[in-house]
């Protein structure tokens, strides 16, 4: 799984991810996140170039979202993959 910051601003912040979500990208992606949780307000993750989930993958982005919107913080998720729509449509969780 690979990470990218298309566009930073003082507290807002685009990431793009591209690859695989699953249980053995998830543990790598929780330390490149978390140095973001500090100090942005606003997190946009584009997930257009998102292939295979798993359950582990889902469960990532569904505590992702959880915790920074916890912190009083803003998560979204932009240009969800078919794939990311299909496993949160499973789950039955809003994008």
């Amino acid at each position: 799984m690979k990470v990218s910051e298309k566009k930073k601003l003082k507290d807002k912040v685009l990431l793009a991810m591209e690859g695989d979500l699953n249980i053995y990208s998830v543990k790598e992606l929780k330390g490149q996140l978390s140095e973001y949780f500090e100090n942005i307000k606003n997190f946009e993750v584009d997930l257009s170039a998102v292939g295979n989930v798993d359950t582990a993958g889902f469960q990532f982005l569904a505590m992702l979202k959880k915790e920074v919107n916890g912190r009083d913080k803003i998560f979204s998720i932009t240009n969800p993959s078919e794939e990311i729509v299909r496993i949160f449509n499973l789950y039955g969780e809003a994008l």
